[in-house]
């Protein structure tokens, strides 16, 4: 929907219909009713075989419409800070940051005795426009699963995080009481752990997650022994035919006693665009590799496998242009250059020409 006439609107997979199932991840057929209008902002609620699925506003940015969909507004009220359990006897602890340009929000969350401490990753994967939660816990489990989120009223959240098919069942509803202080309900469980069903939450600045980063683990598997390499803060390069050359920096860490590596960096090109990465890399019980999985600025998701001895990869990702959804393959190897770690690959769309890129490492200060 990209213009607002002031009547109701019927989409049935096209037109509206394809504009709310690009904000909602899904395709529908039903009725959007407008609900609330004012001269700058509105709102509309979309109903599907007889339920609402969303109640989604969109405002009135200097002439064009921008949209302010239900997950949006409820994390953006969740970034920033520390929220803390208001309770005499518990330490749970939780921090929401925005990270890659704002397209993907990094958790973390510690002090409840039934539930490991856990890092996560919230967003949209490109693939169907799906909210996802990717979860990373101390014990070494890992879950990905969907996640809905509907607006009840102004100051009023529903999440559906998972299902009784996921390891993650949980059903949260969020009230804003003011912009720091929030009341949960929660029923469900995480990987059988159990969270407070009723509970209050303050949040307090500045953001305090130290306690993610670890010592590396006491014997390093092979696949994971050069990641060495980008341990701590290194200047990158980066450099394809397409993009150009580019510079940065990069950190890596080890986080969650030691179970997972967690990589951020950031870089700008010459012609001036800018580029982010991420990824959490740790033990896959499924396939009995070691995994990656990587966000990128521009909202691509990929996982990625590390060679037994740690250098080469391959892996694949999933992003979005102006045409829809695109896949695409990469595979590379590693070297030691003097001081730099350079990384030397290719990445293509499945069954196109693949392109070559060279990403380095060098630490800072040598």
């Amino acid at each position: 929907m990209n213009r607002y006439d002031g009547e109701p609107l019927v989409g049935v997979g096209t037109a509206t219909g394809t504009r709310v199932g690009h904000v909602l991840g899904l395709p529908f057929s039903g009725k959007v009713d407008v609900n609330r209008v004012t001269p700058d902002k509105f709102s509309y609620v979309v109903n599907a075989d007889g339920e609402t699925i969303a109640d989604l506003t969109f405002r009135r940015i200097r002439g064009s419409i921008e949209e302010v969909d239900s997950a949006r507004e409820l994390i953006n009220h969740i970034r920033g800070g520390t929220w803390h359990m208001v309770s005499p006897n518990s330490r749970m602890e939780d921090s929401y940051q925005a990270i890659l340009g704002g397209r993907f929000t990094r958790f973390y969350s510690t002090g409840n005795s039934q539930i490991p401490e856990t890092v996560g990753i919230l967003g949209t994967h490109p693939k169907n426009n799906q909210l996802m939660w990717w979860t990373f816990r101390k014990d070494g489990s890992i879950s990905i699963v969907p996640t809905t989120i509907a607006k009840q009223s102004s100051a009023r959240f529903t999440a559906l995080i998972g299902s009784k098919d996921h390891p993650i069942d949980l059903k949260v509803g969020f009230t804003i009481e003011d912009p720091n202080h929030s009341v949960l309900t929660t029923v469900g469980n995480v990987n059988g752990g159990k969270i407070p069903e009723n509970n209050s939450w303050e949040r307090r600045y500045p953001a305090e997650a130290s306690w993610v980063t670890s010592d590396p683990p006491n014997e390093i598997p092979a696949a994971l022994s050069k990641l060495k390499h980008v341990t701590g803060p290194r200047w990158i390069t980066l450099e394809s035919a397409t993009t150009g050359k580019g510079t940065g920096s990069s950190m890596g860490r080890w986080i969650l006693g030691g179970k997972f590596f967690m990589y951020t960096a950031n870089a700008v090109y010459e012609n001036g665009d800018d580029w982010g990465h991420c990824f959490i890399l740790g033990h896959d019980s499924e396939s009995g590799s070691y995994k990656g999985w990587e966000f990128g600025s521009g909202g691509a998701v990929g996982e990625f496998v590390l060679s037994e001895d740690g250098m080469s990869l391959k892996g694949s990702l999933i992003e979005r242009d102006s045409s829809g959804e695109v896949a695409m393959n990469y595979q590379g190897s590693f070297a030691l250059d003097g001081k730099v770690w350079r990384y030397t690959a290719k990445i293509g769309p499945k069954g196109g020409t693949a392109e070559p890129y060279v990403w380095t490492w060098r630490e800072v200060g040598k």
